[in-house]
């Protein structure tokens, strides 16, 4: 008896443990030498963050990072779902020392139901040279050697494994791979989560599976033995090096349930835990059965993937597009006048790596400019990759009235069944641009004209009725002066209004805000959608597209650091200026980390039209 009410004791301790809130920061190492990246995880558990401050990692640089929701424990109890793993959250930074010496890095932040909570923070050791040193390695030796101790029945070779698949290991540079992870279990698994996922150095990796669903099993006989396969994770690898590339184990907790012993079918006390309603048709354990939890460790194969780099043949118009597409363009207007745009769009279908696709080069007369590329993207992930659409949307601006064709585009792709590059045009266009200052001008030639097609009217004297009374006169005098002082004062203003149209510069300027003003009103029908990944690039399109027509700056050629001098240059505060950056950065993270259901999406949009509002 006694022996259960311990167990029930030591149950309930991992029940609440697990259902509590933590956000704790990690690292696997204590000391790492100054030529080698570590990870450093800052994980939430327990609740959803609206918002992550990171702390500062001087003297440390971040070379990468990545954040996703779900990965967490997912308890299961009598097959049904206690607690979704969706409710852990992870941020991962990629660090690389800069200095020697001891560092701490301080405390991140995450906002949970409007109240702080604060990581714990990491110190490490920056060493000259030598091995790095994983700060784990005593504390797994002695869990094993107390493991080894414990009178519990060792889990024979084969009864649960993690196990990593791909669908192919020798690939073209940039050709899709779809990584597969799948838990096959003989036993009882109540609960697991994703305790270190690999660094993917090589590739540009795309999850697959949303986070939020759970794990589908099948059933599968490995030499005569029935094990149930769960498919836990699904990811889409973009090799961006040459070469023998290696994809690390990746690391999972579970908590197993095993029998240990056979229950006395004659105890009370056992039959007073045993909810005769509670019985599971599927379980694997018998219900005499006394069964014991326990924590292990799964760890996957590495795979190793060999990366053949493309034809040396590649055409000048090769974009990075590996897969098979198609292309197709059209013109939202083909006139227009002096000042205005003409809007290009450009449609690239398929699949493949849609999301490493650059823009094609556009060659245009010097007549006209050509800003960076706006791109939409319209994708569709499933198990055997990311296909759908990238839209990129060109906004010319003709400089010089007169007749011109818009060439064709050529886009090239490398395709994987024909082994070569593929070469796809698109139509070319005529387009009329009209200059304002020559409309009059048309228009007077035109009236002139007339005289020559009218015969000759005899005048009339004179008008009795004017003659007798002096006020129709003054009547008749002010129907000639009226209208030509409205020709003056149109014309004068018409001639402002082509001045204005002229300074392109100028016009930008004043464009900025509505332009802004519109992304913005894209950003809140995504934010009505719950769609935070559109939401985020919507944003950040408006922030830096008003920074660039505000500061009349080439959006090819602004980042953080050209954004900040060029506003400095302009006078305005600095404290704005770092606060409007942090906030970019911010949305940054959100908007390249996979989909969190959980952000204040309100929040970003309120700061963002503040910023736009007092004009920056």
């Amino acid at each position: 008896m006694m022996k259960r009410i311990s167990f029930l004791f030591y149950f309930l301790l991992i029940f609440n443990s697990l259902f509590a809130q933590s956000f704790t920061a990690s690292t696997d190492f204590s000391s790492v030498p100054i030529n080698q990246s570590f990870d450093v995880v800052y994980e939430l558990q327990g609740a959803n963050a609206t918002r992550f401050v990171r702390p500062d990692f001087e003297p440390f640089r971040v070379v990468g990072q990545q954040s996703y929701t779900g990965g967490g424990m997912t308890v299961i109890i009598n097959n049904k779902v206690i607690k979704d793993g969706s409710n852990s959250q992870k941020w991962i930074f990629t660090l690389l020392p800069t200095k020697v010496g001891s560092f701490t890095i301080p405390p991140a932040k995450v906002l949970v139901d409007n109240k702080w909570l604060e990581s714990n923070s990491i110190t490490i050791k920056i060493t000259q040279a030598g091995s790095a040193t994983n700060k784990n390695s005593q504390a797994s030796k002695s869990n094993t050697q107390s493991n080894k101790s414990e009178n519990i029945p060792q889990l024979e070779d084969g009864e649960i494994f993690l196990k990593a698949e791909v669908n192919k290991s020798n690939v073209y540079l940039g050709e899709p791979v779809i990584l597969n992870y799948y838990i096959y279990t003989r036993v009882d698994v109540r609960q697991y989560g994703i305790n270190k996922t690999p660094s993917f150095k090589g590739f540009w990796s795309e999850n697959l599976i949303d986070n939020n669903t759970n794990a589908k099993t099948t059933e599968k006989i490995i030499n005569g033995k029935r094990y149930v396969v769960a498919h836990i994770r699904s990811i889409a690898l973009y090799p961006q090096e040459t070469g023998n590339l290696k994809v690390d184990p990746l690391e999972v907790e579970a908590i197993i349930v095993r029998p240990v012993a056979q229950r006395d079918p004659f105890d009370v006390f056992d039959d007073f835990f045993n909810d005769p309603f509670s019985f599971d048709p599927f379980s694997m354990i018998s219900p005499s059965l006394i069964t014991q939890p326990e924590k292990i460790t799964l760890k996957s194969n590495p795979i190793q993937i060999h990366v053949k780099p493309l034809p040396n043949s590649a055409p000048a118009s090769f974009s990075n597009a590996v897969g098979n597409f198609t292309v197709s363009a059209s013109l939202e207007n083909d006139r227009c006048f002096l000042g205005e745009n003409i809007v290009y769009n450009l449609m690239i279908s398929g699949k493949g790596n849609l999301p490493l696709i650059n823009p094609p080069q556009f060659q245009l007369p010097d007549n006209f400019q050509v800003f960076d590329p706006e791109i939409e993207d319209a994708f569709t992930k499933s198990n055997t990759g990311i296909s759908g659409t990238r839209t990129f949307k060109y906004i010319i601006n003709p400089l010089k009235a007169g007749s011109y064709t818009i060439p064709p585009i050529e886009f090239s792709f490398f395709s994987i069944p024909d082994g070569k590059f593929i070469t796809v045009k698109t139509p070319e266009f005529n387009i009329q641009v009209f200059d304002p200052s020559n409309a009059n001008k048309n228009s007077q030639v035109a009236i002139t004209n007339l005289k020559d097609d009218i015969q000759y009217i005899i005048p009339i004297k004179c008008l009795s009725i004017f003659d007798k009374l002096i006020y129709n006169k003054l009547f008749a005098i002010s129907l000639f002066i009226i209208p030509l002082l409205l020709i003056i004062l149109v014309s004068i203003f018409y001639r402002k209004r082509l001045k204005i149209l002229a300074d392109f510069n100028l016009q930008k300027q004043k464009k900025a805000d509505r332009e802004a003003r519109k992304r913005l009103k894209d950003a809140y029908k995504f934010m009505k959608e719950n769609n935070s990944k559109l939401f985020f690039e919507q944003l950040l399109s408006a922030l830096w597209q008003f920074i660039s027509d505000k500061y009349v700056i080439p959006i090819s050629k602004l980042n953080i650091d050209s954004a900040k001098e060029i506003m400095k240059e302009h006078n305005v505060d600095e404290s704005i200026i770092n606060e409007l950056l942090s906030f970019i950065k911010e949305c940054q993270m959100y908007a390249y980390a996979p989909t969190n259901s959980s952000v204040d999406l309100k929040y970003f949009y309120k700061r963002a039209f503040e910023f736009i509002r007092k004009k920056i």
